[in-house]
């Protein structure tokens, strides 16, 4: 039968993303396996709808798929939150980071043309730390569906952000004069 065939997919496609080690790929394919499994249950509800006698049987695999349905949703749910977790402590580390930074303007070996610098790229590291925290608020928050989108935001985040922390660093470990 037709449902079956699909469910069967869905058995194997959740098999393949438990084997991958890349955390990314595999909430990739936790995603896709929750929207493979809803399209399976439509699908199922569809042909219930569609059948006068409302068999047994049928019945079995609309309850069969709204369990695996479930157990899909509830994996990728855990998978995210991992991931998330991940990211809120690299983003704890670059908040440490700027914490260093602002240390580091107090130099007074630091002139007064890369003190301006500093500051000014500090403030920019200190906007993309922003904007990555709502990147991640966005991804801990999100659905199977709406994984791809907001997982290519926060990469993009995390790359500015990257950028910023090096800009800021370059100004401010440049070789200095000691003062005595």
């Amino acid at each position: 039968m037709k449902i079956r065939s699909l469910l069967f997919s869905c058995v194997l496609v959740a098999a393949a993303a438990s084997c991958k080690d890349d955390r990314t790929a595999s909430l990739d394919e936790a995603a896709e396996d929750v929207a493979s499994t809803r399209e399976t249950l439509s699908e199922a509800q569809e042909d219930l709808a569609q059948t006068t006698d409302r068999g047994l049987e049928e019945r079995a695999d609309i309850a069969h798929a709204s369990a695996e349905m479930a157990s899909a949703e509830i994996d990728f749910d855990q998978r995210r939150d991992l991931a998330v977790h991940e990211l809120r402590f690299r983003h704890a580390v670059y908040e440490t980071q700027a914490s260093v930074a602002r240390g580091i303007l107090g130099d007074p070996a630091l002139s007064e043309d890369d003190r301006q610098t500093a500051t000014d790229r500090l403030l920019t590291f200190e906007r993309e730390l922003g904007e990555a925290e709502q990147a991640i608020d966005a991804l801990a928050t999100s659905t199977a569906a709406q994984w791809d989108a907001a997982n290519v935001t926060v990469s993009n985040a995390y790359q500015q952000l990257e950028g910023a922390h090096e800009d800021v660093f370059e100004v401010l470990s440049a070789d200095r004069k000691v003062l005595r």
